[in-house]
């Protein structure tokens, strides 16, 4: 699950993953869904956090979550 605030970029990633998910096995289970990584709660626990660097408090909120 990728969680992330920009929502335009969302459609983009989740049409590239339905794109590989087609062609390619592993793809399936993969989403991108807007939100604050502060704020979200995963439905199951997460095996790997991977947080990119970014201005401000995003890296921090990422690795607090």
């Amino acid at each position: 699950m990728g969680v992330d605030l920009k929502s335009d970029l969302l459609g983009r990633l989740n049409a590239t993953v339905d794109s590989l998910a087609s062609t390619e096995t592993g793809w399936g289970d993969l989403r991108f869904v807007s939100g604050s990584i502060a704020d979200w709660v995963p439905e199951t626990s997460p095996e790997i956090v991977i947080a990119l660097h970014a201005c401000d408090t995003a890296t921090d909120d990422a690795l607090a979550g």
